[in-house]
């Protein structure tokens, strides 16, 4: 049997829950249906990079999408387009990127150990028990795609491809931007190792991705909160990293311990004190700079998990977007395939490695389930098809009061009568009749970037104390249309991705 069929089936066999018809319940997956939903609504009507969820906040809309990665909403997209409900979009997207991150873990380890170890690595980093959190417990759509690009970008790195590493580096920054916070530091610094030529491709990748992380960064003055979790209240305990467990709970959950499991896993920890058993007594030479860097990423991720590192959190710039420590594991993940890899490389007893790997972590891969659930069950939900989509409504704009009854549902004109034609999710059409100047108050909340165009004169939108658009109108008869247009910072990030898509295809071409 070809190695890829060997490594696909066995992924196949732990991801087999999300193939099927009955709803797994996640952390996030209810948060993800409604994004899906919103992004499909506005790719449909012409908008191919949407920012805004006209739907969400009461029908007030919220700029979502200028802060959710926009890659895994893509694929969500592409499978409803192609018959998916949004709920089986969901769990398609998370096996899909599954299924996609531990092949090219396999592509990435062939390049350095050779198809049979390779396939020894890839088969026990696809049941290391972190994976099963992030699919079946937390419903982490955008983390699972960000792992599976990580491994690319390593993949590109080992081989020396420069173009590939770029793009790889590009789509982790939209598929997850904490997890490119946390990854492109060390996609660089392996590039570093394997060869310093290498580097300036991790940065065009990055470049190319402006159009959206740029903006993101820019405009979290204008939300309530980017980040409203407390990242100093969930630091697991060593015993939590060493001792297996399951459970479906938050941090802190109560009830018989059911909180989420943070275990680095038995063959994981096995693989660890291999490794450092490999480095110390200096065997397996050939493989020792793959066997170092994958020691040292882990060792360090682990600290960096304890209470101990929280002076470091405290220091570190942008880390407290990182919001939970445990996201570290995703290191281990990372990294074990590289460690078991280099263990069978050595040893003849490759095939037990990831046999116990199977053994141990296969009951993870069962979730709970219940029966199916159709998109109208979440779409008429009134907390979730009315919010925000967002933890703590952390995506909410700035200057908006929710709760707020008094608020309007229709365009009011202070001056006069205005009706209004919705042409599109951003896109207004109005006939305005002012007898003089006064105030237009548009049933959207503000944020920067609206406009009112008229026939020779265009106006920025303000806030009322609402936190509603609102825009002055001048005396007369005309019609006007207001629209979400490109601010000038995100003009400017999209030219950078532009300029950094040309080098990239300049220097494909040269190359060619």
């Amino acid at each position: 049997m070809k190695p890829y069929l060997i490594v696909l089936l066995s992924a196949f066999a732990a991801a087999f829950s999300l193939f099927g018809s009955r709803y797994i319940p996640t952390h996030d997956g209810e948060y993800h249906i409604i994004r899906f939903w919103q992004f499909f609504t506005m790719l449909s009507s012409g908008t191919l990079f949407p920012r805004w969820a006209p739907d969400l906040n009461n029908g007030y809309g919220v700029p979502l999408f200028t802060f959710q990665y926009p890659f895994p909403n893509y694929i969500g997209s592409a499978l409803h387009f192609l018959g998916l409900s949004f709920v089986d979009s969901v769990k398609w997207t998370l096996g899909i990127g599954y299924l996609v991150a531990v092949t090219m873990s396999f592509v990435w380890l062939r390049r350095i150990f050779g198809k049979s170890a390779a396939v020894i690595g890839a088969i026990t980093g696809a049941f290391v028990p972190y994976w099963f959190v992030d699919l079946y417990i937390r419903g982490a759509v955008g983390e699972v795609w960000g792992i599976a690009w990580v491994m690319a970008s390593m993949a590109a790195v080992a081989a020396g491809k420069k173009i590939w590493i770029a793009l790889s580096v590009f789509f982790l920054v939209v598929s997850h931007n904490i997890m490119a916070l946390l990854f492109v530091p060390m996609i660089g610094l392996y590039a570093l190792v394997k060869n310093v030529a290498l580097v300036p491709a991790v940065m065009l990748g990055i470049g190319m991705a402006s159009y959206f992380w740029m903006p993101a960064l820019y405009e979290q003055q204008f939300i309530q909160g980017l980040s409203p979790v407390n990242i100093f209240e969930h630091f697991p305990d060593v015993s939590q990293l060493l001792i297996p467990s399951w459970g479906s709970g938050f941090r802190g959950a109560t009830g018989g311990g059911n909180e989420m499991s943070y275990q680095i896993g038995i063959v994981p920890l096995m693989l660890l004190i291999s490794a450092g058993f490999l480095a110390i007594t200096g065997r397996g030479k050939q493989y020792k700079k793959e066997t170092l860097f994958a020691l040292i990423m882990c060792s360090g991720a682990v600290v960096c998990m304890l209470p101990v590192s929280q002076l470091l959190w405290r220091i570190l710039p942008l880390a407290h977007f990182i919001q939970y420590p445990w996201r570290l594991l995703s290191v281990v993940l990372i990294m074990v395939p590289v460690i078991a890899s280099q263990v069978a490389a050595r040893y003849r007893f490759g095939w037990g490695i990831a046999l116990c790997a199977v053994l141990f972590a296969y009951g993870y891969s069962r979730p709970v389930t219940y029966e199916p659930r159709t998109d109208s069950y979440y779409l008429s939900h009134e907390s979730l098809a009315k919010g925000t989509s967002s933890l703590g409504n952390a995506f909410q704009t700035l200057w908006f009061t929710s709760g707020n009854s008094t608020m309007p549902r229709e365009a009011v004109l202070s001056s006069g009568l205005v009706r209004v034609r919705k042409e599109a999710p951003t896109v207004f059409s109005l006939d305005i009749s002012a007898s003089g100047a006064g105030t237009l108050t548009m049933p959207v909340a503000y944020y920067p970037g609206w406009a009112l165009a008229t026939s020779g004169d265009t106006r920025i939108g303000m806030p009322d104390a609402q936190g509603l658009l609102t825009f002055s109108t001048p005396e007369g008869k005309y019609r006007a249309a207001v629209s979400l247009q490109l601010t000038w910072w995100q003009i400017a990030a999209i030219c950078i991705s532009i300029l950094s898509l040309s080098v990239a295809a300049v220097s494909f071409i040269l190359r060619k």
